[in-house]
């Protein structure tokens, strides 16, 4: 027998239909941890309590993701309840986030890099998606997480940040963000002090040639009365 959910018997806010989801069709294409968070968006802002949410989201699965459900609907009996078999989410991710997309993030997440332009905050973002689809159970160890983390990092703060051995990802991103403000600050003092110096040389090359004008104006205008004999 399958197990009740519990309503809550607070008063429950009116169901709104301000932010409508987009259907997911169960493609390889289609990314399951998006949907998931796309729709959780709209039911915030609709407002739909966690017991109508597999009932409501049943209504946006198209062909293969409609015929999961249909299949599955018995086994269904709340959204999000970790550890529980008859929770939406973790049998949605499980059956839709299959081996050829974990094989895909695994490609990606191997291949990411912080791009010259890209944040460290940037960087970390797309790093923590990839790493999270790649192991949602959170298998790998800390170690691990750092590293990849670090590996994918600017050069010049690679480097850096491996020095301070930060013994979670969460610490190695917080580290590698004060260093990059550490940069931030410390460029256009350098900046100032490179535009310092080239302005003392140019006085002192203006100076100079003033000086060797005034030298010259000194000097007999024998060049030119041998020019006119």
């Amino acid at each position: 027998m399958n197990p009740v959910p519990v309503i809550n018997p607070v008063a429950q806010l009116k169901e709104l239909n301000l932010v409508k989801p987009n259907c997911y069709y169960g493609k390889d294409d289609e990314d399951p941890f998006d949907w998931l968070a796309s729709f959780e968006r709209a039911a915030i802002a609709n407002q739909w309590n966690d017991n109508r949410k597999p009932q409501i989201a049943a209504g946006y699965l198209k062909d293969s993701a409609a015929r999961w459900f249909d299949d599955n609907q018995d086994r269904i009996v709340y959204w999000d309840n970790p550890g529980n078999p008859y929770n939406f989410t973790d049998q949605f991710i499980h059956y839709f986030a299959n081996t050829t997309m974990k094989n895909k993030w695994m490609s990606d997440l191997d291949m990411l890099r912080q791009q010259p332009t890209q944040t460290v905050g940037e960087y970390a973002e797309k790093f923590k998606a990839l790493i999270d689809r790649v192991d949602p159970t959170r298998t790998l160890n800390a170690e691990y997480r750092v590293r990849k983390f670090i590996r994918g990092l600017s050069p010049h703060l690679m480097t850096m940040v491996v020095g301070h051995c930060p013994p979670t990802l969460d610490a190695a991103i917080q580290k590698a963000k004060e260093i990059e403000t550490g940069f931030a600050i410390a460029q256009p003092v350098q900046q100032q002090q490179v535009m310092a110096n080239q302005v003392e040389l140019l006085q002192q090359q203006v100076a100079q040639l003033s000086a060797n004008l005034l030298e010259i104006q000194k000097r007999p205008n024998n060049t030119s009365r041998k020019l006119f004999n």
